[in-house]
């Protein structure tokens, strides 16, 4: 019985031991506290026990939750939970003393819920620190007034997310998350506070990803730990006298806008890297681009001073200079009104620096079209040298002084030049260089200054309106569509190292392509082909100072000039093929009043047709010609040139006399022998002898037709020692047509010396 007893009560001891030591009513650590979720039970303090019904005040690593209809004032110090949840309304005091809390996980604002600070008594800045996620669907007001406040660090290592559907409002925001690479996801709409450091992104990345996020004044500085990001549908607002500056990294990437100032301020890159990829940004005021890197693919920016905003000092509205590296590939950029402090600053201002700077694509717009506020001294453009991409004058709508002009350096365009209904450039004796096509639909000064043709691509000049260029030069391999209405005139030179074309309808009694007159005094600057007789349409190509033209030998030295008739239909016309002296090669043996035209076969042979006139050519001239009263055409294209010799299709690399070994060594190489048959050697001592041929055979190709060269050797051993000689070698076609195609002259010394002597082939 006693055994039983002792039994019962040694069960009993343990159980009531096991009980100690795992129930937290009997047992935790030395020096902690409970830990548990901790609800309000009433309205009161947050210091007060009987607020709770957990039986304590809520202590480190407790779950706080706020029971909707119920109010909790912070009025403890310091506060450190694990997470808080705020179905009523969670209220700082306003005594003039701080509070921190620190929640090492979610905070989330019920629909309905409220998180704010109280806007009686006296001025407080409490802190908050938040290792977790911010979620809000009631209301999260942190400034309600400006002087009582309170401050959020966001301090997770790794990402954290902001998300609103209620009404957020934040004072001060500081990140202390270790690196830029860690980064605050927000969504929804929300405001930040005002003060001139209340949201300076550093030591991590703001990622705005939908909603607008707006202040309502003071700068945002992004710092070089720092980052900025709109993507989604988010946006910016700072609709307000405020600047961006960002060292660190800046990116908008989003279906939303981003705006910046109100016409005074600037959004300004000065380190670290920002890139405009997709959205709208509109900066009032004007964008500085002073270092890091910049790259603008696909965003649209608009830059506006906005009219009588006079931006401080010399200003300039949108510039890249320095050790800033910009790439432009795709986008726009707008620039709506010019900068209306008077000479302080340029609308576009380029300076090389030791950044690159590539603005290939994309376009630029000088106006919006829309705007009219008065200008101040006018759209000027200093690209310093740096090719833009494509230009667009937009119209300038009457205000006064908003003409586009450029200042202190040429204006290169790597793609094309619009001038809109409207819109006024005036070059200002600056010259113009561009790959892309040329529009005017407005007005165009020139005054001195050359306009460049240098595209790789066919270019169009194009528009409403008659261009009125002062110089016009087309670059060699540049291809420019003259129009055949609105054709441009020139007051100064024409150089076409290219090629000019025009689509024309040919009429009776004479349609004149590519006829570029002086606009005053209609004298003659460019002609290219007068055609007549034959009403169709018809384009005609003439490239002109060209070393050869399309299946040209090299050494056959045509005039510089290569001319394509492609009309619709086949008939017969009355054809002027025109040339400027220039582009004869006189020293090459051609003579004007013998030349030819020559009609390319297709297959390396050419017909020649003997023209029924030819022009006198003298120096300067550049309506020299040669007619042809009927020139059969075929339908689409013909090929033709100006020739005394024929242009057959063998080309010489070389033809060399000289003596050796008592005899005269003669020697050739080819570089192609299409079209060729043969060679003949012919050589006489003065002019007026007899040529004798040397060569009893033909001195055949052994391989006629060959696109391959050949080199060629002959020994003249009757040469006398002493004796001048001018040596001749023809060219036989595959069709039996002779033609020269080099000669020389050598002077033979004694047997024993090797003396050769080179003389300029002569045709």
């Amino acid at each position: 019985m006693r055994t039983s007893v002792r039994s019962n009560k040694a069960y009993i001891l343990a159980m009531f031991a096991l009980l100690f030591l795992f129930s937290p009513f009997f047992y935790s650590p030395a020096g902690a506290a409970p830990v548990a979720t901790c609800t309000s039970a009433a309205t009161g303090n947050w210091s007060a026990v009987a607020t709770w019904d957990c039986g304590h005040v809520p202590t480190t690593g407790d779950i706080v939750v706020i029971a909707s209809g119920h109010t909790v004032t912070v009025d403890a110090d310091t506060a450190t939970l694990s997470s808080l949840t705020v179905a009523g309304t969670l209220q700082f005091d306003s005594t003039g003393v701080g509070r921190t809390m620190t929640v090492s996980g979610n905070l989330t604002v019920d629909s309905g819920g409220a998180f704010n600070i109280s806007t009686t008594g006296l001025s407080t800045i409490h802190s908050m620190l938040l290792g977790g996620d911010l979620s809000n669907a009631g209301t999260f007001d942190a400034e309600p007034v400006g002087t009582h406040v309170i401050e959020i660090t966001f301090n997770k290592t790794g990402d954290q997310n902001v998300s609103n559907t209620g009404t957020m409002t934040f004072n001060k925001i500081t990140m202390s998350k270790g690196s830029v690479s860690n980064r605050v996801i927000a969504s929804g709409d929300m405001t930040v506070g005002s003060g001139a450091a209340d949201f300076d992104p550093a030591d991590g990345t703001w990622e705005q990803t939908s909603g607008i996020l707006s202040k309502s004044g003071g700068n945002i500085d992004v710092s070089a730990t720092g980052g900025l990001v709109f993507s989604g549908s988010s946006g910016l607002s700072m609709a307000v006298n405020a600047s961006l500056i960002s060292a660190g990294i800046f990116t908008v990437n989003t279906s939303g806008t981003v705006a910046i100032g109100n016409g005074t301020n600037r959004l300004e890159v000065s380190g670290g890297t920002a890139t405009f990829t997709a959205g709208t940004v509109d900066v009032g005021g004007r964008l500085s681009l002073r270092g890091g890197t910049t790259t603008i693919n696909g965003a649209n920016i608009s830059i506006d001073p906005q009219g009588s905003n006079s931006l401080a000092g010399s200003k300039d509205v949108f510039s890249a200079t320095g050790t800033a590296a910009v790439t432009m590939s795709s986008g726009s950029l707008t620039i709506v009104d010019p900068n209306a402090n008077v000479d302080n600053g340029q609308e576009i201002s380029l300076t090389a620096g030791s950044g690159t700077k590539s603005l290939t694509g994309g376009v630029i717009y000088l106006g919006d079209g829309v705007s009219n506020s008065a200008g101040g001294d006018a759209f000027e453009i200093d690209s310093g040298g740096i090719s833009l991409a494509n230009l667009t004058i937009n119209d300038q709508k009457g205000g006064s002084n908003r003409t586009v002009q450029l200042v202190s350096s040429a204006l290169s365009l790597s793609d094309s030049l619009t001038i809109a209904s409207g819109g006024t450039l005036d070059a200002n004796g600056q010259n113009i260089n561009l790959q892309g096509d040329w529009a005017n639909n407005g007005a165009f000064t020139s005054s001195t200054g050359t306009v460049t043709f240098d595209g790789s691509a066919t270019q169009t000049i194009g528009g409403t309106i008659a261009t009125t260029f002062n110089d016009l030069s087309i670059n060699n391999g540049a291809t420019v569509i003259v129009p055949s209405s609105s054709q441009p005139t020139v007051e100064g030179a024409v150089t076409n190292n290219g090629t000019l074309q025009q689509t024309k309808t040919i009429g009776a009694p004479t349609t004149s392509f590519l006829y570029l007159q002086n606009q005053g005094s209609n004298a003659d600057k460019y002609r290219g082909i007068d055609l007549s007789g034959l009403s169709v349409d018809a384009t005609v190509s003439v490239a002109g100072h060209q070393s050869t033209c399309s299946r040209v030998a090299a050494n056959s030295y045509p005039v510089q000039r290569c001319y394509t008739i492609s009309p619709t239909s086949a008939g017969s016309t009355t054809t002027v093929f025109y040339y400027e002296y220039s582009e004869l090669q006189g020293t090459k043996g051609q003579d004007p009043a013998t030349l030819y035209v020559w009609q390319d076969n297709g297959d390396g042979s050419w017909t020649k047709i003997t023209p029924d006139s030819r022009s006198t050519c003298a120096s300067g001239d550049v309506g020299c010609s040669v007619t042809v009263n009927s020139l059969s055409l075929s339908a689409g294209a013909n090929h033709y040139v100006l020739a005394n010799y024929d242009p057959q299709a063998v080309q010489l690399d070389y033809f060399s006399v000289v003596a050796q070994g008592g005899v005269v060594l003669i020697s050739w190489q080819t570089v192609s022998e299409l079209n060729h048959f043969g060679f003949n050697l012919y050589r006489r001592q003065a002019p007026g002898d007899v040529w004798q041929r040397l060569n009893a055979h033909l001195i055949l190709s052994p391989s006629p037709g060959s696109p391959e060269g050949r080199l060629y050797r002959w020994n003249d051993a009757a040469a006398l020692p002493g004796t001048s000689y001018v040596y001749r070698l023809d060219d036989v076609d595959l069709n039996g047509i002779n033609q020269t195609v080099a000669t020389l002259l050598f002077y033979n010394p004694l047997p024993e010396t090797n003396y050769p002597l080179w003389i300029p082939l002569v045709m």
